[in-house]
């Protein structure tokens, strides 16, 4: 199974997106959120995501493309972060609960408040490195 690190291309959002989706299947912590499966718009909210970060020239999204299967592995998309204010983490944050609004609200906004509070004590105003999202699918069986 040879593999490539490639850099992502938008016609391959929709690939990711349903790496992503499958990356949680079988996942307790998704079940918890999602009781009935993540639905359409939590999916098109991952290809925008995507798409955005690949338009965003301070983001990098980059693949591990099996050449054997003729398929994307993994992929992430590492972000560096601009400067927030105290109001533009809080614009975050309900930005984040629109993204999640097909999960059960009373077990994903706590999550999320906590999330982002952490976020915002550790980070604070500046910059840095990190990864928005990182998912592979397993041939595991």
């Amino acid at each position: 199974m040879p593999l490539e690190l490639r850099a992502m291309v938008p016609e391959e959002a929709l690939e990711a997106a349903n790496l992503s989706t499958r990356s949680f299947e079988n996942n307790p912590f998704a079940d918890i959120l999602f009781p009935n499966g993540p639905g359409p718009q939590m999916f098109q909210n991952n290809i925008d995501r995507i798409k955005n970060a690949l338009d965003d020239t301070d983001s990098h999204v980059l693949q591990i493309y099996d050449t054997d299967a003729g398929r994307m592995a993994a992929y992430a998309i590492w972000v560096y972060t601009k400067p927030k204010t105290d109001d533009q983490w809080e614009e975050q944050l309900q930005a984040r609960y629109k993204m999640f609004s097909e999960a059960r609200q009373d077990r994903i906004i706590p999550f999320l408040q906590q999330e982002s509070a952490a976020k915002h004590k550790v980070m604070g105003k500046g910059r840095w490195w990190g990864t928005s999202s990182l998912f592979h699918q397993c041939s595991c069986h």
